[in-house]
């Protein structure tokens, strides 16, 4: 009996101590896993909090002070500002000292003025805009003008200035403002060297005409800097032609303009309306002119109106087969606008000497049809003559 309580008191102390065994692996895996996650945890903050951290740079410009109109270079730091950046220092030298024409060979840089970050110019928050804007170089970032003026490092000569000739009509008034197109050069960021307005008949004008080919008036020419202005060169495309020595050369055939050699001024229209004082709720005959301008750039040089129950609206009505009014005209230089010539076959015709008229009349509103004696309204039923 003695030795069999011994027994059980031997198997149960062994399975006591396999239970505490189990115990202790499930205890310690717990710990382990629950070690695991905090300090997973912990390793994901810490890496979102450094992503987030601002770069820390050190910012060195390069200025040049006698290039009065160089490339700005507010705007490009203003943008610097905006990012993620912590900028340590910002240190300006000046061209041409020593420690600027040390700092030009370091970097190889060829325009001034010019930008220099160093630091933690790879970080992932600001990686991508920096190389947007500058070129690695030598364990930097640097950034030179995309565009003139700027200032040759290695002469110290100013780069970018263009010469701008313009030649015109004098005695068309009428004729397009090339000072449109000047303007927009200058919001593409164009500076100019000098600008020359001639008159076409003049022999300067005219040395010019005959070297670049100019078929019409007003012209203009830029010097070869221009193709130092990427938006220039881009919108020059479909606006003029480069030549071999890179002069930007334009004939502005833009109505009205005056056509070389012989001088014709091309691009004037005239138009006449033709309406019916009777109908006052058919649509306004004026509208045309202002889709003729707004849409097609139409010249209207002079404007006619004609009632249809007049000597000279029946006479057009007859000459034209007009069928219902309002309806307008357009005689005079309508080839100048190839455009308007060619949508001018959905919506009308062409006649044999040359007239545009105008059919298509319930696109505009209410009308008269002349062959009914009844004022049209196309979005509902027909009203008696006269309403």
């Amino acid at each position: 009996m003695l030795k069999r309580m011994n027994l059980l008191q031997q198997r149960k102390k062994r399975d006591d101590m396999a239970l505490y065994t189990i115990l202790a692996v499930l205890l310690g895996t717990g710990a382990l896993i629950g070690l695991t996650t905090v300090s997973g945890l912990s390793l994901a903050d810490r890496e979102a909090k450094e992503t987030a951290r601002p770069a820390n740079m050190v910012v060195t410009t390069i200025a040049s002070p006698s290039c009065t109109d160089c490339f700005p270079l507010d705007s490009v730091l203003a943008s610097l500002a905006s990012q993620p950046v912590n900028l340590e220092e910002h240190r300006t030298v000046s061209f041409p000292s020593d420690e600027a024409t040390g700092l030009i060979s370091t970097y190889n840089i060829q325009r001034l003025p010019a930008i220099i970050l160093t630091g933690e110019t790879d970080k992932e928050n600001v990686r991508s805009f920096l190389s947007s804007i500058a070129d690695v170089r030598n364990g930097a970032m640097v950034w030179t003008p995309p565009q003139p003026v700027y200032m040759d490092a290695a002469t110290g000569e100013e780069i970018g200035r263009v010469s701008i000739t313009v030649i015109r009509d004098a005695s068309c008034s009428e004729c397009t403002d090339p000072s449109n197109t000047i303007a927009q050069l200058e919001r593409m960021g164009v500076r100019q060297e000098s600008l020359t307005m001639l008159d076409w008949k003049t022999s300067e004008a005219q040395q010019l005409i005959g070297t670049y080919a100019l078929t019409a008036v007003p012209a203009l020419i830029l010097s070869s800097e221009a193709g130092l202005y990427p938006p220039v060169v881009q919108a020059w495309t479909g606006f003029g032609t480069t030549t071999e020595d890179g002069t930007f050369v334009a004939s502005m055939r833009i109505p009205p303009y005056t056509e070389l050699p012989g001088g014709r001024i091309r691009g004037n229209v005239h138009l006449t309306a033709i309406t019916d004082a009777a109908c006052s709720s058919c649509y306004d005959v004026g509208a045309h002119r202002k889709i003729l301008e707004q849409n097609f750039g139409v010249r209207i040089a002079d404007e006619t109106t004609a009632d249809i129950n007049s000597a000279s609206g029946k006479q057009l009505a007859s000459q034209y087969g007009i069928t219902a009014v309002p309806m307008i005209l357009l005689t005079g230089d309508t080839k100048a606008y190839p455009n308007l010539v060619t949508a001018w076959k959905q919506i009308g015709s062409i006649e044999e000497d040359g007239t545009l008229v105008f059919r298509d009349v319930g696109v505009m509103g209410t009308y008269y049809d002349l062959r009914k004696g009844t004022v049209i309204n196309p979005s509902s039923d027909s009203a008696p003559a006269g309403s």
